[in-house]
């Protein structure tokens, strides 16, 4: 008897499934049951790239399939390799649970422990200007944890921000300058970066400690690489939250950073898009910065 009966032939399909519970429930309910685990009431997570369910305590990560046309046996490895290294450094969840369950298509799945609490990008902005320098410092705290060489193999970071499509978006003049840019990059040694520290992976628990999630884009990188995405995507440009986190930066250091890390960022082109806006006006690495510089000063007058 099959255990997932929706038909997925591209990333329009799988994205009309995963996070349909009725698609999902037959194989999780023999996961459960392979476990010896008492099943429980299948409720939605935070959307994502994968199917993310909560089974009562305990949370289930489906990776896509590669008929969804993303190929996520990477993200797979390394949100195992990511939990492995971090559950001794900062709060995060367990792995109870790890394979392949091989159906119509091939399942990669993680069962994790449940962090009770919520992503802080449900609550990102509702907090006082205490409370969020003082969540500036503890995330502080743990990345300077996380944040150490000699993790993982490094990855030529250079050549996947090079040959990533995501900057097709921006204008011709724009794209050439990157490249150049990129050929003459020089930072510091490469660090652990988790790579996608925004709102959805942090969770908040009931006493407002800080939990990271999601370890499936962490590589070795320049620590601007993490930097950036801090700054533009998880605080946007929030004073308070990037005064806990850097302490007293002038507004030219903080642009410094998120150039040379959206740059060369696998998501770099999407926070640009999004926190930015107005990509048809970015024809050059100054015009960006003046974009950057702006909201920094609009969020530090």
């Amino acid at each position: 008897m099959s255990l997932f009966n929706e038909r997925i032939n591209g990333w329009e399909a799988w994205a009309r499934v995963y996070q349909s519970i009725p698609a999902f429930s037959a194989l999780i309910a023999s996961i459960w049951n392979e476990n010896g685990w008492t099943m429980a009431p299948i409720e939605h997570c935070q959307a994502g790239t994968n199917a993310v369910f909560k089974v009562g305590d305990k949370i289930i990560k489906i990776f896509a399939p590669m008929e969804s046309g993303y190929d996520t046996r990477h993200d797979y490895e390394g949100e195992r390799a990511g939990l492995n290294y971090a559950q001794s450094l900062v709060p995060t969840t367990t792995i109870l649970c790890q394979g392949i369950c091989s159906d119509h298509y091939v399942f990669r799945y993680l069962v994790l422990t449940y962090i009770d609490g919520i992503p802080l990008s449900l609550k990102m902005f509702g907090y006082d200007a205490k409370t969020k320098v003082e969540l500036g410092r503890q995330l502080r705290k743990l990345t300077d944890r996380l944040n150490q060489s000699g993790v993982l193999k490094s990855a030529d970071y250079l050549e996947q921000a090079k040959l990533n499509p995501r900057w097709q978006i921006f204008p011709d003049a724009f794209q050439k300058e990157r490249i150049k840019y990129l050929d003459q990059f020089s930072s510091g040694s490469p660090v652990y970066v988790h790579g996608d520290l925004n709102g959805d992976n942090l969770i908040i628990d009931h006493n407002r400690q800080i939990h990271i999630i999601d370890f499936a884009d962490a590589l070795m990188a320049p620590i601007e690489y993490e930097w950036a995405v801090i700054i533009c995507e998880l605080f946007q440009f929030d004073k308070d939250y990037l005064t806990g986190y850097f302490g007293s930066l002038t507004i030219e250091q903080y642009i410094k950073i998120c150039i040379k890390g959206l740059l060369i960022h696998d998501f770099g082109a999407d926070i640009i898009r999004d926190r930015l806006k107005g990509v048809e006006e970015i024809s050059s690495i100054e015009v960006l910065m003046q974009k950057i510089r702006e909201k920094l000063e609009e969020n530090f007058s």
